[in-house]
């Protein structure tokens, strides 16, 4: 289990440098690059709508339905008999 002191004090490596890196990245962010914090989650968002999309077309494209199927949508059937008409009028 990790422990914020086990970070702090350097014990584990990669996750303190990992820590440090992601500090810094947010720190850009914030001060050099003036980014407000609604910003980048609006940003992160639309990023991950997008992946999920492209991520959805492809993956009925690539399992067999092909190019036009993968944009077609399902109509149901739906049988309306000779009786059904004159009794909605009356």
């Amino acid at each position: 289990m990790i422990v914020a002191a086990d970070v702090l004090l350097w014990r584990n490596k990669k996750i303190s440098s990992s820590v440090l890196a992601l500090a810094t990245a947010i720190w850009v962010f914030f001060e050099w690059l003036d980014y407000h914090f609604l910003t980048i989650v609006s940003f992160a968002l639309v990023l991950g709508m997008v992946v999920q999309f492209v991520w959805s077309n492809f993956s009925n494209m690539l399992s067999g339905y092909g190019m036009c199927k993968a944009f077609e949508q399902y109509v149901p059937f739906f049988f309306a008999g000779n009786s059904m008409f004159p009794d909605m009028i009356i």
